[in-house]
């Protein structure tokens, strides 16, 4: 599909991902789509904004392998806090990648990387539908 055909919306967003130009243009291209997008470069800093915000977001949008906290840790983390956001996952390391650092519940969204910008506005449309 085109990103024509593909919806934006206006929730806010908590981008959490280590590769500086990666969150930027991801954050570029949620903007333009109408997303109020906060982002966070690890999983600590995003733990750090859920603390402070005065509400929390409407989705994490996390990269799974990063410094200080991954995307896994963060998520049980936010748990324990009673924080019900919802989450996508994506990741460029495959499956066997992983068993190496963060593990991933297969339940939870997740959307490999590289995507493009249709599948990724598309997913978070599909994420922020879902029952919670």
């Amino acid at each position: 599909p085109t990103t024509a055909a593909v919806a934006g919306g206006s929730e806010v967003l908590l981008l959490v991902e280590d590769d500086p130009s990666l969150g930027r243009a991801t954050t570029r291209v949620l903007q333009k789509f109408g997303y109020d997008v906060v982002t966070a470069p690890d999983g600590q800093a995003a733990l750090d904004y859920m603390r402070s915000a005065p509400a929390p977001p409407d989705l994490v949008i996390s990269d799974v392998v990063m410094p200080r906290v991954n995307g896994p840790e963060m998520w049980q983390r936010m748990r324990a806090a009673g924080w019900n956001t919802k989450v996508l996952f994506t990741s460029g390391y495959t499956a066997r990648d992983m068993r190496e650092g963060a593990t991933l519940d297969p339940d939870l969204p997740f959307l490999p990387k590289p995507w493009n910008v249709s599948d990724l506005l598309r997913t978070i449309r599909e994420v922020l539908g879902a029952p919670a």
